[in-house]
């Protein structure tokens, strides 16, 4: 990240970049199909492969668009700062897509500016969590550990191994892609904020 703010569009276009790149990690793809995953269109996903082809992080052939060699290095570097969890079943939260921010709770206070963020990309709404001593926290408020089970439950279901320190961001909302969005501009915000840097 530079150290100027980014322009709404700007942090929209790196959000819906990094969701490109795990996509693309699982498997290749065509233009299209990528541009569906992602609810983005044509021209813009051209847009975002132009500049990954680029930065070599990806090629592109008549099979469609995989992760080059150091595509798959850069996400191993993201994935120790940043993790999408995918979608997390919640039944009052429809939607609802997480991810894992490392060991950036001390940058978290209440919640709020984190939960704005994911509203301002398009959520309808987002909870916080942090993850300490094998609980999952509200900041400053309840463990949903012990007060909300089934939600304890089905983050962990979706995020496998957690550490201390660790934040949990989920975000919901009636369309699925706006929740995506949501989660990972959330998860930058705290980035920017424990000045971790994200070079795409």
């Amino acid at each position: 990240m530079s150290a100027r703010t980014k322009t709404f569009e700007e942090k929209v276009e790196l959000v819906d970049t990094l969701r490109a790149l795990f996509i693309l990690e699982s498997k290749s793809m065509g233009r299209k199909t990528l541009s569906n995953k992602l609810g983005v269109g044509e021209g813009y996903i051209r847009k975002i492969i132009r500049k990954l082809e680029e930065r070599k992080y990806i090629r592109t052939s008549r099979m469609g668009t995989s992760l080059s060699e150091k595509g798959r290095e850069l996400l191993n570097e993201l994935r120790n700062v940043i993790r999408p969890l995918g979608r997390i079943q919640l039944a009052d939260y429809k939607g609802a897509f997480g991810i894992v921010v490392r060991k950036a709770a001390d940058k978290v206070v209440k919640g709020l500016e984190e939960r704005d963020e994911a509203i301002r990309y398009g959520a309808a709404g987002a909870m916080i969590l942090t993850y300490q001593n094998d609980k999952l926290c509200f900041p400053s408020l309840d463990c949903v550990t012990d007060k909300y089970p089934e939600i304890d439950s089905s983050i962990r279901k979706a995020a496998g191994e957690l550490h201390d320190d660790d934040v949990v961001i989920v975000a919901w909302g009636d369309n699925e892609i706006d929740s995506e969005r949501g989660a990972y501009a959330a998860g930058l915000l705290l980035l920017e904020k424990a000045k971790a840097k994200i070079r795409i």
